[in-house]
């Protein structure tokens, strides 16, 4: 059986404001193993984004755990978790955050060159997402969907196995979308583990594991 990448136990997390306390994550749970393609599904408010957010170490939980790759988030240091995201997981969010003066190769080789790795795998990993032939485009210069299929790759480069995504598709069109989704199932396919969070129903109809969260609370579903 393929291993878990991914455990999430008991967590929560709270923002607390003169004026009220928000339970954005209430004692959540959820496990994901290497090839798996979870999707996260849920309004918006309903703490998608603070999920996130936990499970790539840019916050942390009030109480319980998040393990990637058996490394408890809860122990690291932010230089460590840091470390993690560079290693491990790889972020993609609605917007793309390229470097809008790069091209698409050296917005990629990006990760590389901070770990101090050949950046002729960035390459490579456009070629993985059907990008080899723009890979000298610079971000303005690209679609909606072409510069999410970078914002993958460099997710990606370096060997990293875990895909966060915070609505990818947010703003792309059916066909951009529905592209995109199959996209991140092929990857998955290939070993990686994506935690995909996303109101498309497109995202449900791909995924092996379906989640809603409401209220800060995760419920499991039966996938579409």
């Amino acid at each position: 059986m393929s291993s878990r990448l991914l455990v999430v136990e008991n967590v929560s997390r709270s923002f607390v404001s003169a004026a009220e306390t928000v339970h954005a994550v209430r004692e959540v749970n959820l496990t994901a193993r290497a090839g798996e393609f979870v999707c996260v599904t849920g309004a918006s408010g309903s703490g998608k984004s603070t999920l996130v957010n936990l499970i790539t170490g840019l916050d942390t939980a009030d109480s319980g755990r998040i393990l990637v790759e058996q490394a408890d988030l809860g122990l690291l240091d932010e230089r460590r978790r840091t470390r993690l995201r560079l290693d491990t997981i790889g972020v993609v969010f609605q917007d793309h955050n390229l470097i809008e003066e790069f091209t698409a190769l050296e917005n990629v080789a990006l990760p590389l060159e901070a770990r101090k790795l050949d950046p002729s795998e960035a390459r490579k990993q456009l070629g993985r997402v059907g990008m080899a032939d723009l890979a000298h485009r610079r971000p303005r210069n690209l679609s909606g969907g072409q510069r999410q299929r970078v914002g993958i790759a460099r997710a990606l480069v370096g060997g990293r196995r875990v895909l966060v995504a915070d609505e990818p598709t947010g703003a792309l069109d059916s066909r951009g979308s529905r592209e995109l989704f199959e996209l991140i199932r092929s990857l998955c396919d290939d070993g990686v583990l994506a935690i995909v969070c996303s109101h498309d129903p497109m995202c449900r109809e791909v995924a092996d594991t379906v989640y809603e969260m409401a209220d800060g609370r995760l419920r499991s579903m039966v996938p579409a």
